[in-house]
């Protein structure tokens, strides 16, 4: 009873909804002739009446005919009606929604009205609901991340998540990932996508470096950045591989690449020898020899000269000539003498303290244990109460006990 008031109601309103000939023309662009006008009316009327009779598929097939000469909204509508009456939802609601279309504005407002109400009891009938949000399909690589709408959580993605239009945002957060967000404006009716890459979260582990060298001081250099002087330690330094290097004040160096093991301490100790460097006494000869043989070739030519001075033959003015390079040759080879015999000297007293069948190569030595079994005396830097780790026996007296090695001196 309810239905057939309500296709009463919208066939009502549309009957006086036919126009005049002129306006129809003016309406469709004058494409239909006066002609085909007119038999479309009288098939309209004709199908009015049969629906006024309740011959509602009698009268589908006059608006049809109607339609197919001069199509109108009206036409549209009726055919909706007849439908209706016929338990046809969803031809009726298909051909109601055509009319609203094919009117436009041309329709009045009481009938729209009226159309639009029948369609919205229609949908419900067939269970179709409007869509008043918009869809966000969610996808994040890798997959599996647990979504967050609005700061609140609605599931593992990938995923579609319904939200109403406007602007939203969307957080993604997995375990080992950085939490990874994004704005994301919502059109009704539309699905938007938001898809997001997360990057792994690197967890960086440090170690310890603790460096000696025999003999000590010297300079200890880590990836080039200069840490001090021997016997140094490094308390935090990161996991891995790092280039140590080892410079004496002598020129001795030694450069090691150094594996600092993730919570434990890497040790290295340098011996650079306790003799002196085999350079030292090569060089300090070599000097000897080059100033030896300098003193030898002014010594020769100042001779040279100096016969020549002493040859009765002779002139005075070549006497004059070469007295003073004379002079000057038998002084220089007098300061190189005495400098290439300093030379030979500390030459010789160097020849007593080098080793010259040992090998003088600085030889290092890696070694590795755990960070948290280290002696608090390898800690050079100064470490505030709070962090220091716990000793045994706090707050007692240590005994005075001297190392094994100090005793057996």
């Amino acid at each position: 009873m309810v239905r057939t008031l309500c296709v009463a109601v919208v066939l009502a309103t549309t009957w006086g909804a036919w126009p005049a000939p002129a306006a129809a023309q003016e309406g469709q662009g004058g494409e239909v002739s006066d002609e085909a006008r007119a038999e479309a009316r009288n098939l309209y009327r004709r199908g009015r009446r049969l629906l006024e009779r309740n011959k509602p598929d009698e009268a589908l097939e006059e608006f049809a005919r109607a339609y197919a000469l001069y199509p109108h909204w009206a036409t549209s509508n009726s055919m909706g009606v007849c439908h209706d009456r016929l338990g046809r939802p969803a031809e009726a609601l298909r051909l109601y929604e055509q009319a609203l279309q094919e009117g436009g504005d041309e329709i009045p407002q009481r009938q729209r009205e009226e159309i639009t109400t029948r369609v919205s009891a229609l949908r419900i009938q067939l269970g179709i609901r409007d869509t008043p949000t918009g869809t966000i399909r969610v996808t994040t690589t890798p997959p599996g991340a647990r979504i967050w709408l609005d700061g609140t959580e609605v599931g593992d993605s990938p995923k579609d998540v319904e939200a109403d239009p406007g602007p939203h945002q969307i957080e993604v957060e997995l375990e080992g990932y950085d939490r990874e967000g994004v704005m994301i404006t919502v059109v009704r009716g539309q699905t938007v996508m938001a898809a997001l890459t997360l990057d792994e979260i690197v967890v960086v582990r440090n170690g310890r470096l603790v460096c000696s060298s025999e003999p000590a001081g010297a300079r200890v250099l880590v990836d080039g950045s200069e840490i001090g002087r021997t016997p140094v330690t490094l308390p935090v330094l990161p996991a891995g591989e790092h280039l140590v290097r080892f410079d004496l004040p002598d020129g001795r160096s030694l450069e090691e690449r150094v594996q600092v093991p993730a919570d434990g301490t890497a040790r290295v100790s340098v011996l650079f020898g306790g003799g002196v460097h085999q350079g030292w006494f090569w060089g300090v000869a070599s000097a000897a020899l080059a100033l030896g043989v300098g003193a030898a070739g002014t010594g020769t030519y100042g001779t040279l000269l100096w016969d020549e001075f002493n040859d009765p033959g002779t002139s005075r003015a070549r006497q004059e000539e070469i007295q003073p390079t004379g002079r000057s040759l038998m002084l220089t080879t007098d300061v190189l003498a005495s400098a290439a015999g300093a030379a030979a000297v500390a030459a010789l007293i160097l020849a007593f303290f080098i080793d010259f069948e040992g090998s003088t190569e600085p030889v290092a030595t890696v070694s590795f244990g755990d960070a948290a079994a280290a002696p608090a005396a390898e800690f050079p830097l100064d470490i505030p109460a709070e962090d220091a780790p716990a000793e045994p026996g706090a707050g007692e007296e240590p005994a005075a006990e001297a190392p094994a090695e100090t005793a057996a001196r």
